[in-house]
């Protein structure tokens, strides 16, 4: 199983440290996003295994 974010949903940084997902209508906003979150997302961004992550 592979667990990846929707390609059609972009993300885009608000600030330094808060991003969205989606961008007329973001569907999720995340707030002190720090180095280990952008590790994750870029994983989630590519697509990574479910055996992977644990």
């Amino acid at each position: 199983m592979v667990l990846r974010l929707d390609p059609r949903l972009p993300l885009l940084w608000r600030s330094a440290n808060a991003l969205q997902l989606g961008l007329d209508r973001p569907l999720v906003i995340l707030d002190d996003v720090g180095y280990a979150e952008e590790l994750l997302l870029d994983a989630l961004r590519l697509g990574t295994s479910a055996a992977r992550s644990g």
